[in-house]
């Protein structure tokens, strides 16, 4: 209890539509995918707090990639699209003790919204489809044009 891991899911994606390679260096269950999500699957099914991260601004991790993380969890460890958004937002303030400030739409709460084009809560991938961004009160993105 208490225990929230990040397993940073989309950058195997990331190298996958990259052309990339996974490093010489990775361990076991990195190298086998399959053994990976069970392992994850397995974490997930005994109550293990799931974050999402993806090591942003690294190579191969741009920070308009932040979409493949609920993608993959959905697709990957077989969870429903709601979960995987939960986890992306209400859990992921929990984990960094914000969650009385930010995570879920409430009243008193700071909160940066998306309108997607699409449903994701039916089509997770429907987050790649990002309308208009409201940042903090501000208007960042409107009819799929960035007004900054």
């Amino acid at each position: 209890k208490g225990i929230f891991v990040d397993p940073t899911l989309a950058l195997g994606r990331l190298n996958q539509l990259r052309g990339r390679t996974r490093p010489r260096r990775a361990g076991a269950a990195m190298r086998d995918p399959v053994r990976r999500f069970e392992i994850l699957r397995d974490m997930w099914d005994r109550g293990v707090k799931f974050v999402t991260g993806m090591d942003s601004g690294m190579t191969n991790a741009h920070f308009n990639d932040f979409a493949y993380i609920p993608e993959v969890m959905v697709d990957e460890l077989h969870i429903t699209p709601m979960e995987a958004i939960v986890s992306a937002t209400q859990v992921s303030a929990d984990c960094l003790g914000l969650l009385d400030e930010i995570g879920t739409l409430e009243e008193g709460k700071a909160a940066d919204v998306l309108i997607i084009n699409g449903n994701p809560a039916e089509d997770i991938k429907a987050l790649h489809s990002v309308n208009t961004i409201v940042k903090q009160g501000e208007l960042i993105k409107q009819k799929n044009e960035l007004l900054i």
